[in-house]
C-alpha cells in the first residue's frame, strides 16, 4: 500500500513537471478525481458531478 501512494505521488510530480506549462487545470482535475473516488468507494456521490 505504501509503495503504490509512493508511486502515485512520483509518477503524477513527473507528470505535473511536464505539464508545468498548462497551469494548475491539470493538477485540480487529478484531485477533483482523487477525492471522488475515494468517496465512491465509501459509497458517497462525487464530489463533483460533471
Amino acid at each position: 500500500r505504501f509503495m503504490h501512494k509512493w508511486l502515485m505521488k512520483y509518477t503524477t510530480s513527473l507528470e505535473m513537471e511536464g505539464k508545468r506549462a498548462t497551469g494548475n487545470a491539470w493538477g485540480e482535475l487529478h484531485l477533483v478525481r482523487r477525492v471522488g473516488t475515494g468517496r465512491m468507494k465509501r459509497g458517497l456521490s462525487d464530489a463533483i458531478e460533471d
